[in-house]
């Protein structure tokens, strides 16, 4: 993504109002792949786990082990990270994540495919 895109977008969600809310995916211009994810650092991993887990959410039973690729049902709900999530980690803004038995399962919102788990 363009260094200069990026820096405007950033500094928009830091003026828009915060309400503490888990917000919708915002997609920067480009948007993030599968392969952006895969490339975090896992200092980033352990700061998306670590939100996460402190949401004290249950995990969602799909009946079987879902691993990358797979594709979640609509019945299961996908959850948005909140903003300064998706500030301090960019490479999230247009997924959804959904807490499994197994791990943290981020996903496409428009295929409901997991994209990554991190366990």
């Amino acid at each position: 993504m363009n260094r200069a895109l990026a820096t405007a977008f950033t500094m928009l969600l830091l003026v828009l109002p915060h309400t503490g809310q888990a917000q919708e995916p915002q997609t920067p211009a480009g948007g993030s792949t599968a392969s952006d994810l895969n490339k975090l650092p896992q200092y980033k991993r352990d700061r998306i786990k670590s939100y996460v887990e402190a949401q004290n959410i249950a995990p969602v039973t799909a009946g079987k082990s879902l691993e990358a690729g797979a594709i979640l049902p609509s019945t299961i709900p996908l959850r948005g990270l909140p903003r300064d999530m998706i500030t301090e980690i960019p490479e999230v803004t247009s997924y959804r994540y959904v807490v499994m038995d197994d791990g943290i399962a981020i996903v496409e919102p428009s295929s409901r495919r997991i994209v990554q788990i991190i366990r």
